[in-house]
């Protein structure tokens, strides 16, 4: 509520045991094994939609990278209150609780959190790992650590057991919490 948010309730997460549990190996699930792994979306048409969302997008990219760039640098520090310091000074327009700003937070909060996530991505699976995700990461790693999509309750599960370490890349969306990845992978 400090932070401007009125609607606000405890949502406890957890893992389904019956779907995320230990599984014995066979060579079925060979094309799961792997070193590191990360499951994800590249978030290129996440940023994409945000964009295109904007109408004011020519003067707002005139302060985004130093936005974002604070963001990446920061973490913890929430995206209104760097748009609140940054737009101040460059950005009159940009007044806290319009549908701009709004906007536009969601906007650097996807853009960063996609930086955030290739830069971390790509450090991790060097020493052999693999990505399930969508077809953007072509644009960010090598074609042969990609792998498609993997079903949510079929598939990921497989993944979880079979791989070393699961990278997790939370959004700076939720920036002190813990997503849903987590409790999934224990």
């Amino acid at each position: 509520k400090q932070r401007g948010f009125h609607k606000i309730s405890y949502l406890p997460l957890a893992a389904d045991i019956h779907t995320f549990k230990p599984l014995s190996f066979s060579g079925h699930y060979k094309k799961f094994v792997s070193d590191v792994s990360f499951v994800g979306n590249s978030m290129f048409e996440a940023v994409k939609k945000w964009e295109k969302k904007i109408k004011e997008i020519a003067q707002i990219k005139k302060i985004e990278e130093e936005i974002i760039n604070t963001q990446l640098n920061d973490h913890r520090e929430p995206m209104g209150k760097i748009m609140r310091n940054k737009a101040a000074v460059n950005l009159t327009d940009l007044r806290p609780n319009t549908s701009l700003f709004i906007d536009t937070a969601a906007y650097f909060t996807w853009k960063a959190t996609m930086r955030y996530r290739h830069k971390a991505v790509n450090e991790g699976i060097k020493a052999g790992g693999v990505v399930y995700g969508d077809e953007g990461w072509k644009k960010v790693i090598e074609n042969s650590r990609i792998r498609n999509n993997v079903d949510y309750y079929r598939e990921l599960p497989s993944v979880y057991n079979f791989t070393g370490i699961n990278l997790n890349c939370t959004s700076y969306q939720m920036n002190s919490a813990l997503n849903q990845r987590v409790f999934d992978c224990a």
